[in-house]
């Protein structure tokens, strides 16, 4: 791969953009059930965690995306730990 500066930022957009979706649905979801008046810090938990979690998941597609040299939906399937066919 000629690219792979660019495909490493592709990598991890996806990644990013993927996991802090996710985690902002999941939360979504479950917020009725959470207790946050009860516990402030759990608010602040609540706030950052997309962000943790998408950054998390972007490097490691970009990581695995590049040392074993895939393409962006293999790379996304071995980072969510299936194996591309």
């Amino acid at each position: 791969m000629e690219h792979r500066t660019s495909l490493g930022v592709v990598y991890f957009g996806v990644g990013l953009t993927l996991g802090t979706m996710g985690t902002m649905v999941c939360l979504t979801i479950i917020r009725p059930f959470l207790p946050l008046a009860s516990f402030p810090e759990l608010r602040y938990i609540a706030l950052f965690s997309p962000l943790v979690v998408g950054v998390l998941l972007g490097l490691r597609m970009r990581h695995v995306g590049l040392t074993e040299n895939l393409r962006l939906m293999g790379a996304l399937k071995r980072s969510l730990g299936a194996r591309p066919h």
